[in-house]
């Protein structure tokens, strides 16, 4: 039984929201965190697959597709996928074995399809039709701002955020990202509609996941270990042996926070619709500028070596770095810049006190424009007039233990799974991607070209350590002497 003073000094459970938000934008979350159920009646997860149609209407959806038995050396990657244009009833009847959209066939036994990475606004573009003529703007606004409230994350704490900071993942059985991390932000993912598996490893196991940025991708940062192959994956069981894997099977309703830099490989088993948004943290701008200069660097590579580089390097979402003029590096930099000299001053500037742990300060959420992203930014009033009274005992500020604790019934933490049970091959009668002997004979190791010279240099610049010395050394050198 706890005393009186224990009584006291253990925080009461406030609103779930207001905490989780409060813990995420603090930084002190450095653990996966499930939420099963949580959104099960959120909007999106009540949306049958008629009703996405209703929204897609007769918009023609660019998907990539690859094979389910994908036996090389490396990942199968987006430029070694091959793309369609689809409508959604075509996507659906192709789901149900009604439809081929490949001369040589293309059955969802053979193939999987995957409609990815996709920002809502872009998808729905804002509730036109391809008839000009039949727009009605009116109905336009209105479609916008009901899509927006239906992809509202306010159960986790982050009502500002809608459909204009949300993602689109719609896939296949079979379908997967390769396993990578995102080196700024972190994740909210909310499962709408199917089941996804996610394997996570923390940072500390990046050394052993043989990193990679190449492809190149903004942000991303690639493990060119085969996870689509149980045989490919089996081999580097001396690497896997040292990492710490964890293992999630994500269904409609349930939503997990991921902490940044978090390696994971996330793979459809069966038709999935999965909505994430990434939320901005305090110390993203360093890493931001340290992007700005790799993706300058690259640039600059791949331009002088067009057409050839660009093929090999780029991911084909980033093909356009070979397009950037000398102006968009400099703007480039120049913004990335400004934004972490912005944030260092500003932290500068911040009130410090040594007083008892104040109230959270109230939120002021503005959108501003930082390196030509959307950035959510936290501020709070620094005038003394907001201080509390000084014999008024300020509300301890919550943390993670005490928030686990209050919420256990809701939230779920991951424990470690063996690094074998990667290894388990699955039925192949649920669309797995297991290696069986019929399969190998079928289909023979897919021969990898070794990396040149440049891809090389680009992945010992793009190397964290390198890169944040680059970073720092820039930053002094603009200091010391500022361009004009």
């Amino acid at each position: 039984m706890m005393d009186n003073s224990q009584v006291r000094n253990t925080p009461k459970p406030s609103s779930f929201e207001s905490q989780l938000r409060q813990l995420i934008l603090k930084e002190e979350i450095n653990q996966p965190l499930v939420f099963r159920g949580i959104h099960e009646n959120w909007d999106p997860c009540t949306l049958s697959l008629d009703d996405w149609a209703k929204l897609f209407k007769e918009e023609r959806l660019t998907v990539r597709y690859g094979k389910k038995r994908w036996n090389g050396l490396q990942p199968q990657w987006e430029s070694e996928c091959g793309k369609v244009d689809l409508k959604w009833k075509e996507i659906i009847d192709w789901n149900n074995g009604e439809y081929e959209f490949l001369p040589e066939g293309g059955k969802k036994e053979d193939i999987w399809i995957y409609y990815d990475y996709r920002y809502l606004p872009d998808v729905f573009h804002f509730g036109s039709t391809n008839n000009d003529k039949d727009r009605d703007f009116l109905k336009v606004i209105t479609f916008n701002e009901n899509l927006k409230k239906k992809f509202c994350w306010s159960k986790l704490g982050f009502p500002e955020r809608n459909s204009d900071h949300s993602t689109l993942w719609i896939g296949s059985a079979g379908s997967y990202t390769p396993c990578h991390f995102d080196t700024y932000s972190c994740n909210l993912v909310c499962q709408v509609f199917g089941r996804k598996k996610w394997i996570l490893f923390p940072p500390k196991d990046t050394d052993h996941l043989l990193p990679t940025r190449i492809p190149y991708e903004e942000s991303s940062v690639y493990s060119r270990i085969n996870f689509g192959s149980q045989k490919r994956l089996a081999s580097h069981a001396a690497d896997l042996e040292k990492c710490t894997p964890y293992q999630i099977t994500l269904e409609a309703g349930d939503c997990m926070f991921l902490p940044q830099k978090w390696w994971h490989y996330v793979q459809s088993e069966d038709f999935s619709i999965s909505v994430n948004t990434w939320i901005e943290l305090p110390g993203d701008h360093s890493v931001r500028l340290e992007e700005a200069i790799l993706r300058s660097v690259t640039s600059t590579v791949v331009s002088m070596t067009f057409p050839d580089a660009s093929k090999q390097i780029l991911n084909p979402n980033e093909m356009d770095v070979a397009d950037m003029s000398e102006m968009d590096l400099n703007e480039l930099l120049q913004a990335a810049t400004s934004s972490y000299v912005e944030s260092q001053r500003a932290k500068m500037l911040a009130p410090t006190t040594t007083l008892a742990p104040q109230r959270p300060p109230a939120i002021d959420n503005t959108i501003s424009a930082a390196a030509g992203s959307q950035v959510i930014s936290s501020t709070a009033s620094s005038d003394s007039s907001s201080m509390p009274p000084p014999l008024k005992k300020a509300k301890k500020r919550i943390n993670l233990p005490d928030f686990l604790h209050f919420h256990r019934a809701s939230v779920n933490v991951l424990s470690p799974v063996d690094y074998q049970s990667l290894f388990q091959c699955q039925d192949h009668e649920n669309d797995s991607i297991a290696d069986t002997k019929q399969d190998e004979d079928a289909n023979p190791p897919i021969v990898t070209r070794s990396p040149s010279y440049l891809e090389h240099l680009l992945n010992a610049i793009g190397h964290p350590i390198v890169l944040k010395t680059i970073s720092q050394q820039f930053l002094k050198n603009v200091t010391q002497n500022p361009p004009k």
